[in-house]
């Protein structure tokens, strides 16, 4: 089997391409339902499918939206 690479004049090497590849920010959609005492979340990162629903009392939901709009959050932290 022979590999063969294709080089187009004018085209920039990989090394350079690289280097201009800018992350957009993610989307993060969040659902909620609201209840006096307890708050149940679903989050939608990009275009994954939603993680399931979790629960939070009042004084926890806020520190967790934090936690997801901090730079480098991840779904696949599990959050």
């Amino acid at each position: 089997m022979q590999n063969t690479i294709v080089h187009y004049e004018g085209a920039a090497s990989l090394e350079a391409v690289g280097r201009r590849i800018k992350l957009k920010p993610g989307v993060i959609k969040i659902g909620l339902d609201v209840h006096a005492r307890v708050y149940v979340a679903v989050v939608q990162e990009d275009h994954l499918l939603p993680k399931a629903a979790r629960r939070f009392g009042p004084s926890e939901f806020v520190p967790w939206v934090k936690v997801l709009f901090r730079p480098g959050a991840h779904c696949a932290r599990g959050l």
